[in-house]
Parts: structure tokens; C-alpha cells; sequence
């Protein structure tokens, strides 16, 4: 899946990237060691580390 990286926040031990579907649908966080560029990202999204909420 490739989305475009809205913003990324230094955890103290690990970086948080945000994304967000081109339709604004939904929101992506995912977790990483390195900063990445605000280009758009390939993900992938393994079943057993994804997590779904619904919409409140």
C-alpha cells in the first residue's frame, strides 16, 4: 500500500509515522527505528500486527 507520510513524532525509543488514505477515510500509524522522508511510503501490513478500530 503506498500512502503519502503526513507527519512522523520521536518517541524516545522509536519514531511514529502517520498516514492518511488519499479519501481521508482512514489514519495509519505505524512504528519504526529510522526517520523517514515525507514522500509517500510503501506499507506493508502484516495480519498478525494489524490492529482495527472502528470509528467512534
Amino acid at each position: 500500500m503506498a500512502l503519502p507520510l503526513l507527519t512522523s513524532m520521536y518517541l524516545g525509543d522509536r519514531w511514529e509515522y502517520l498516514f492518511r488514505t488519499e479519501g481521508d477515510d482512514f489514519a495509519i500509524r505505524a512504528y519504526g527505528s529510522a526517520l523517514r522522508d515525507a514522500e509517500r511510503c510503501h506499507l506493508a501490513l502484516p495480519v498478525s500486527d494489524l490492529w482495527i478500530f472502528p470509528k467512534g
